[in-house]
């Protein structure tokens, strides 16, 4: 049964600065990161961070201390491990990067245990824009502890074939198993090429090859280009299956629409489902399922308009329009902050140096109705549209120092309390005269945890600090009334 939305906006005061929720600031040798993503990339059970920087020609991966570290500093502010990029000899920029578990081969009479699978990084860059590179993540097995893995030695990159034309600014890259066969397959976004469209590349069906050649490269029928989707104005894009018939989808930021691709499910993509125009020019797309009914929703964000726009999915590629105000909003991201089971909205106002954090709320079904379908490819025979009401409020601002420029955003439990936290990615340029600016910072427990000011910060990790997600005497502001005067 699908359902649609009606969205309240609940407005209420600012409820804190960057002095509220514990922020670990990381020394890092990355200069303008551009995004920053999360895996578990040494398989210990603990989310990692990477982190493309642009200007300093790395991508950076930065190893959770674990069971090691402090509640609110789960990471060693000058660690990570850097994969220069470069082709011969020549240093090269990251613009986008992605993870996906690329398998290696399995050494002989030896059966595949869970720690032969280790995330790889894929990246595109600037200056060499025809190559995709895929670095692999190794370590010995079983599962290491992250000072015993690395970054692969050699060029690890793989370039277009020959004869087919080949991205010429690659602005995104997704991973993701769009032909059904168990293999992450590689979407790369281009905005120059034919005017802008999207390079499908597809890992080989059959047997599972070696990934990497003796001399580093990546083994010949890894993937071929399975297609070039000509989408002119494309500069963003979210995976995920839009019309739940068990295909991989595409959403695509196209100027101020959001366009739709209908996966097929065998690497190819229906162009004639609907766009939906959002506004004057959008910068990132989130998805998630905001309102609970089945169907993913995006949200939208346009700097140029200054706005935040959510996409309900009504089901059968209709999609209806919520747009409020959000100045500078650059960069979306969907978690569940508050642990309420509803989705909640993180958004990086690049050039206002802050991040803005709404949370959901589901409340009364209010009515039904039921339509046609749009004539597009979707299993359902008819689509029945269910009226709720969310609400979203704005629950956090967290004002970052001036020049920070927030531009990328990911969630995971860093520090394993059961509550998510926020990684910033800050492409703000260090000047004299201006401090406080770090490439990377973590926000832990932004909402429910009100600030981690108790929270065993000089103690090694004994117990989380909320177990059960939500505020008392531990995250409690200071002052009268507060942890501070409970203790005496």
């Amino acid at each position: 049964m699908r359902f649609c939305t009606l969205l309240v906006i609940v407005s209420v005061g600012l409820l804190g600065g960057a002095a509220v929720g514990q922020i670990q600031n990381l020394q890092l040798s990355c200069i303008r990161p551009v995004q920053i993503i999360t895996d578990d990339f040494d398989r210990d059970g603990w989310p990692d961070l990477a982190i493309a920087c642009h200007s300093c020609n790395n991508v950076v991966v930065v190893p959770n201390l674990g069971a090691k570290g402090k509640e609110c500093e789960a990471f060693a502010s000058d660690s990570g491990k850097a994969w220069l990029l470069t082709l011969a000899g020549q240093a090269d920029a990251p613009l986008s990067i992605a993870s996906g578990y690329f398998l290696d081969a399995v050494p002989p009479n030896r059966p595949l245990v869970l720690q032969d699978i280790f995330p790889h990084i894929v990246a595109v860059t600037q200056f060499t824009p025809g190559i995709v590179r895929i670095a692999p993540l190794k370590g010995t097995p079983p599962c290491c502890p992250w000072i015993s893995w690395e970054i692969a030695k050699g060029t690890a990159t793989l370039a277009v074939l020959p004869g087919t034309p080949a991205p010429s600014y690659p602005a995104q890259v997704l991973v993701g198993d769009f032909n059904k066969d168990g293999r992450p397959d590689i979407v790369v976004v281009d905005i120059l090429t034919a005017g802008g469209g999207l390079f499908v590349y597809l890992s080989p069906s059959g047997a599972l090859p070696p990934l990497f050649d003796a001399n580093g490269l990546v083994a010949p029928g890894l993937v071929s280009v399975s297609a070039f989707v000509p989408l002119p104005g494309a500069r963003f894009a979210v995976a995920g299956d839009f019309n739940r018939d068990g295909n991989l989808d595409l959403a695509v930021a196209v100027g101020g629409s959001v366009k739709l691709l209908c996966g097929l499910g065998n690497g190819a993509f229906d162009t004639g489902t609907p766009a939906v125009v959002v506004g004057q020019a959008v910068s990132s797309l989130a998805a998630g399922d905001l309102d609970r009914d089945g169907d993913l929703d995006l949200v939208a964000t346009d700097p140029a308009l200054g706005a935040l726009n959510i996409l309900w999915n009504a089901g059968c590629w209709v999609f209806n329009v919520v747009r409020f105000k959000c100045e500078g909003a650059y960069f979306a991201h969907v978690y569940d902050c508050n642990r309420d089971g509803v989705p909640d909205i993180a958004v990086a106002q690049k050039d206002l140096d802050r991040i803005s954090i709404f949370t959901g709320a589901l409340t009364e079904l209010v009515g039904a109705q039921q339509h046609p379908t749009a004539g597009q490819v979707d299993l359902c025979p008819h689509c029945v549209e269910r009226m709720a009401r969310v609400a979203y409020t704005l629950c956090r601002i967290h004002q970052l120092p001036l020049g920070s420029r927030p531009m990328s955003l990911v969630s995971g439990d860093f520090d394993k309390n059961g509550v998510l936290d926020l990684a910033v990615a800050n492409n703000g340029f260090p000047t004299a005269g201006v401090s406080g600016i770090y490439p990377v910072q973590i926000i832990y427990n932004p909402c429910s945890c009100r600030i981690c000011f108790n929270c065993n910060v000089n103690q090694t990790r004994t117990a989380p600090c909320c177990p059960d997600g939500s505020p008392g005497q531990c995250d409690q502001p200071p002052g009268p009334g507060g942890a501070d005067a409970k203790k005496g």
